[in-house]
């Protein structure tokens, strides 16, 4: 895994022409088809149930902490802690760059599952879908900001996603882009309260964007920086449907304790 020191301030910048190596190398390329579940993640974040949907992210490390869990080859088994837990969704990291992540771990988790599996990314490119759909996820990751000069090319991605009946979470970390991917054909939106240039993480950010207002008619998730109940039941004032959390999870030494103290925080009414 690269250290964060590498990344300095433009880590979206720098991942993504990393990004576009491994695919030149033929990374993402797979011609294995792992056949998809028809669980929908926009219906559990939509259905009146009584706690939050809690979509747990199986993870090693992160561009901002480094190692999170030694237990790499492992992932059967802490797929099976999430699921014992109360995990409602599977997060893959196939990005191998920051995050220890791999399509196999995806493979793993598919074969493994029946839950809905988001296949977690940064995605330029239209063969990283393909890997995606063709090993079993059902929703795939986009990044409003990477796009920010972009929009055609984003929109072309997110038509691709849907001609593949996928799934697709459009993140943001501002009002101004959660305004921009309300009007975009995507299924879910999630607000990342870390700035994805900088990594610096900023806890407010889910509150301060869902203050203003926005019309939206896609469930909203929350993520990143999430560790505990009380965490949960703060943000959960604001309009989130589920929240995505990875390192909490990842970093606990009792994984099916962790995510069963996250996934029966009851909702705010």
């Amino acid at each position: 895994m690269k250290n964060l020191n590498q990344v300095n301030n433009d880590f979206l910048s720098i991942s993504s022409k990393k990004i576009r190596n491994l695919i030149e190398q033929g990374y993402y390329d797979t011609s294995y088809k792992i056949n998809q579940n028809s669980t929908s993640l926009k219906q559990i974040l939509l259905n009146d149930n009584e706690f939050y949907p809690i979509i747990t992210e199986i993870k090693f490390s992160s561009p901002s902490l480094g190692k999170i869990n030694k237990n790499m080859g492992k992932e059967k088994e802490i797929l099976k802690m999430m699921e014992k837990g109360g995990a409602s969704a599977i997060s893959v990291l196939t990005q191998p760059l920051f995050f220890d992540g791999s399509l196999k771990n995806l493979e793993t988790v598919r074969e493994n599952t029946n839950l809905p599996i988001l296949m977690k990314d940064i995605i330029i490119d239209k063969k990283q879908i393909d890997a995606g759909f063709k090993l079993g996820a059902n929703i795939i990751l986009l990044i409003e900001t990477l796009y920010k000069n972009q929009s055609q090319k984003l929109d072309e991605l997110i038509s691709i996603a849907n001609e593949r009946g996928l799934e697709i979470l459009l993140e943001v970390n501002t009002s101004e882009e959660l305004e921009k991917a309300s009007k975009r054909d995507v299924t879910i939106i999630g607000i990342n309260n870390r700035n994805l240039n900088t990594l610096e993480l900023d806890m407010n950010t889910t509150e301060k964007i869902l203050s203003e207002k926005i019309m939206i008619n896609q469930p909203i998730i929350s993520e990143s920086g999430i560790f505990n109940s009380k965490d949960l039941q703060r943000i959960g004032k604001t309009r989130v449907s589920g929240f995505l959390i990875g390192t909490s999870i990842m970093g606990s030494r009792d994984i099916e304790g962790k995510v069963r103290e996250l996934s029966t925080v009851k909702k705010w009414t």
